[in-house]
């Protein structure tokens, strides 16, 4: 059974996950320097994750990482 978010333990920041994600979409170049340090796991929500591995497979099929991809 998967982790509700009310029982997920902390330590987490939602910020610094926005952070990441918003920086990948500025500069979408610099993904593969986030996914050195970075992996879809390590996201508290699930849909940062579920968005971080969307960009991986994206940059995996040499797709634009943008706002309409």
């Amino acid at each position: 059974m998967a982790e509700s978010i009310e029982t997920r333990n902390l330590p987490h920041d939602l910020m610094a996950e926005r952070a990441v994600l918003g920086a990948v979409l500025i500069e979408p170049n610099q993904f593969d320097a986030a996914a050195q340090i970075v992996q879809s796991a390590m996201f508290w929500l699930p849909e940062h994750g579920m968005v971080f591995s969307a960009f991986a497979r994206l940059r995996a099929k040499n797709t634009p990482i943008d706002f309409q991809t």
